[in-house]
C-alpha cells in the first residue's frame, strides 16, 4: 500500500502544471483531498503546503460561471470541503466555508435538479451534497426545509411520468435519488420528518425511460468500481473500493506512462487513494 500510494502522489504532483479546473473529479478541489490525507500518512509537510496551495487556487479563484455538478462544479467542491473539515485538515467556521456552496447548490434546489437531467454523471446533485453536508455538521432545520422542497418536486415529476408513459426521467438520476433518501431516513430518520421514497424506476413505462448509463468511465472496467463508489468516502460511507493485484497494476502501468493520461490520471489516482485511506485496518 505505502509504495502504490508513494507512486499515485508522485504522478499527481508530477501533473499538477496540467491542471487547470477546479472540481472535484476534473481538478484541484479531487487532488487537494489526497494530498492532504498523504501528506499527514507520511508526515511529508511538502505534500500539506502543496494541498494548502491548491485549496487556495480553488477558493479564491474565479467561480461565477461553475456549473452545479459534483464532477466539475459547486456540489462536488462543497463535497471536498466538506471532506477536509470532518478530517481536521481545514480549521473554521462550517457556515462561513460552506456558505458560498449552500447558496449555491442548496438555495437554488428546483434549478440544481433540472440541470442534474442534463449533465453526464446522471447523480443527484444537491443531494449528495447535503448527505456529506449533515456528516461536518447537523443541521435539522437545513435538511427539514430542503426536504420539503425537493421531496414534492420530484415525486411529482415521477407520478406525471407513470400516468403519462412519455414524460423522460433517467433511470440512473432516480436511483441516486432514491439513494441519497434511503441514507436520509437511516441517519436522520428520528430527527426530521421524511416519509419513504418508495417509488423505482423500474416500474416506469418503457417510454417515459431514458438511458441506464452514467459517465461514460473506464475505471468500471478498469478497477471494478464506479463513480458513486469512489464517492462514498466523502459522503461518510465505508469505502467500496478494495486492494487488488488488477489494482496495484494499474496504478504502476498508468504511472510509468503518465504523459499519455495527462487528462485522466490525476483525479483517478486521486478518488482511488481516498478510498485506499478511508480503508478499515
Amino acid at each position: 500500500m505505502r509504495n502504490m500510494l508513494r507512486i499515485m502522489a508522485n504522478t499527481i504532483v508530477a501533473n499538477l502544471c496540467t491542471t487547470r479546473h477546479v472540481g472535484l473529479m476534473d481538478g484541484k478541489t479531487g487532488l487537494c483531498l489526497f494530498l492532504h490525507e498523504y501528506g499527514r500518512y507520511m508526515s511529508a509537510p511538502f505534500y500539506t503546503e502543496t494541498a494548502n496551495r491548491l485549496l487556495y487556487e480553488v477558493l479564491e479563484g474565479d467561480n461565477t460561471r461553475l456549473p452545479y455538478g459534483i464532477l466539475d462544479g459547486f456540489s462536488g467542491i462543497g463535497m471536498g470541503l466538506c471532506y477536509l473539515i470532518r478530517k481536521g485538515f481545514v480549521k473554521g467556521s462550517t457556515c462561513s466555508l460552506l456558505g458560498d456552496v449552500d447558496r449555491k447548490v442548496l438555495g437554488n434546489v428546483r434549478a440544481c435538479w433540472a440541470l442534474d437531467r442534463k449533465y453526464a454523471s446522471r447523480r443527484f446533485t444537491s443531494g449528495l451534497y447535503m448527505l456529506a453536508r449533515q456528516e461536518v455538521s447537523f443541521d435539522g432545520a437545513l435538511l427539514q426545509s430542503w426536504t420539503d422542497e425537493i421531496l414534492p418536486l420530484v415525486s411529482k415529476e415521477y407520478i406525471r411520468a407513470c400516468d403519462d408513459g412519455l414524460t423522460p426521467i433517467d433511470a440512473s438520476l432516480f436511483e441516486s435519488f432514491r439513494f441519497v433518501f434511503d441514507v436520509i431516513r437511516c441517519r436522520y430518520g428520528d430527527r426530521i420528518k421524511c416519509p419513504e421514497v418508495n417509488f423505482t424506476p423500474e416500474h416506469m413505462p418503457l417510454s417515459c425511460r431514458t438511458s441506464e448509463k452514467a459517465v461514460a468511465n473506464d475505471m468500471a472496467a478498469l478497477y471494478g468500481c464506479s463513480v458513486d463508489d469512489l464517492l462514498f468516502p466523502i459522503i461518510g460511507l465505508e469505502p467500496k473500493v478494495a486492494f487488488s493485484a488488477v489494482l496495484a497494476t494499474r496504478v504502476e502501468y498508468v504511472a510509468a506512462h503518465f504523459i499519455h493520461y495527462v487528462n485522466t490520471v490525476n483525479n483517478e489516482f486521486a478518488l482511488l487513494g481516498l478510498n485506499m485511506f478511508n480503508q478499515k485496518s
